[in-house]
This record gives structure tokens, C-alpha cells and sequence, in this order.
């Protein structure tokens, strides 16, 4: 979550255990604040009985969703939201020039896989 905006991470944290409900509603898994010692008890049964996902230990633990209209004024454009799980979603960020500020590969702007290839070649 690169673009995590300090404000809404203290609503959740107010809010603890809470996640965020998107403009649609929909419950998004992280960002999350969670009692790290409730957290683990519940993950470890979740665990235990072969459960792995994020979303079931957050129901677990009767997470409040923070509703759009909640966090919206301090993040309007719902930066907050934006996660990179692949390349390509590095590669959308750094196509928009609203969200590249800030946004590091590392290496000059290489990928640790690019960095690795140019080493190799020297």
C-alpha cells in the first residue's frame, strides 16, 4: 500500500479490528488494523482448520467496515486503496503521472531483476 494516507490508517486504528469498504461498498481486505494478540489466536485456528484467507480472519474477528463516506475527505481519490501485487501494476503506476511521484523500483529505476541482468553483464 504505497500511497497509504496517514489520516485513514488512524481511523482504522481507532476503529481496530477495521478494514476499509470501497466507493462500492465492498469490504477490501488491506489496509487492516487488528489486536495483533486477538489476530493471532484467531489466524492460528483459521490456520489449524486449513482457512488462509485474510477475509474470513477479518469476519472472524467482527471487523468493522469503515464505509467510503467515512475516510473519503482524507482520501478523495482513495490513494489509500492502491496496492501493487504485480509488475504490471507497478508499470499502471508509473504510467500515471499523478501516482509515480514517490514510487521507486530501486536501482537507478531498474528492477531488482533488470539490476541483477546489468551486473551480470559487467
Amino acid at each position: 500500500m504505497p500511497f497509504l494516507v496517514p489520516a485513514v490508517l488512524a481511523r482504522l486504528t481507532a476503529a481496530a479490528p477495521a478494514a476499509l469498504a470501497d466507493s462500492a461498498g465492498i469490504l477490501r481486505p488491506l489496509p487492516c488494523a487488528l489486536d495483533r494478540a486477538t489476530a493471532l489466536i484467531a489466524a492460528d485456528e483459521l490456520l489449524a482448520a486449513g482457512e488462509r484467507r485474510l477475509r474470513t480472519l477479518l469476519v472472524r474477528l467482527a471487523a468493522t467496515a469503515l464505509a467510503w463516506t467515512t475516510w473519503q475527505a482524507d482520501d478523495p481519490d482513495a490513494r489509500t486503496l492502491i496496492d501493487i501485487d504485480e509488475r504490471a501494476d507497478l508499470d499502471r503506476i508509473e504510467r500515471d503521472s499523478d501516482l509515480s511521484t514517490g514510487v521507486s523500483r530501486g536501482g537507478g529505476g531498474r528492477s531488482a531483476g533488470e539490476e541483477a541482468d546489468r551486473q551480470e553483464q559487467r
